[in-house]
C-alpha cells in the first residue's frame, strides 16, 4: 500500500508520481482488486456472507494513519479457515528484512500455501 500511495522506490526515486493512488484506493487494491485478479472476488476480497473469512489483523489501521505511516504498520496475526495464527516476531518484521533460510512457513505452512493456491487457481481458471 505504502508503495502504491508514496510512489518511491528502493534507492528514493519517486517513480511515476502521476499514477499514485489515495490511501483508500491502496487498501481496495490489496483486497478487492487483489481477489479480483485471482479471478477470486466471489471467494474472498472483502468480508461477506458466504465468502471465506480469512483475514489478517494489523497494530493499526490503515485509515486511520498518516500516509507515510503505512509502512510501519505490523501484523499482529491471522485467520485462514476458522484458525486464528499469531503472528511471530519474524512474521511482524517480514517487511523489514527477509527471513532466515527455512523460516518461511516453518511454523503453519502458510507461507509454502498460499503461493501453491494461487498458481492452482490461475491456472484452473482461462
Amino acid at each position: 500500500m505504502w508503495c502504491a500511495f508514496i510512489r518511491r522506490t528502493a534507492s528514493g526515486r519517486v517513480a511515476a508520481p502521476d499514477q499514485a493512488v489515495t490511501v483508500e484506493e491502496a487498501l481496495r487494491g490489496v483486497t478487492l482488486e487483489a481477489a479480483h485478479s485471482l479471478k477470486m472476488e466471489d471467494e474472498i476480497g472483502s468480508i461477506e456472507p458466504d465468502k471465506r473469512a480469512n483475514l489478517t489483523g494489523l497494530d493499526r489501521k490503515p485509515m486511520n494513519v498518516e500516509p507515510m505511516e503505512l509502512l510501519d504498520i505490523r501484523v499482529r496475526g491471522m485467520v485462514i479457515q476458522g484458525r486464528v495464527l499469531p503472528a511471530g516476531k519474524e512474521q511482524r518484521d517480514a517487511g523489514l528484512a527477509p527471513l532466515p533460510p527455512g523460516a518461511v512457513g516453518s511454523r503453519s505452512g502458510i507461507g509454502l500455501a498460499s503461493p501453491e493456491h494461487a498458481l492452482r487457481v490461475v491456472h484452473a481458471h482461462p
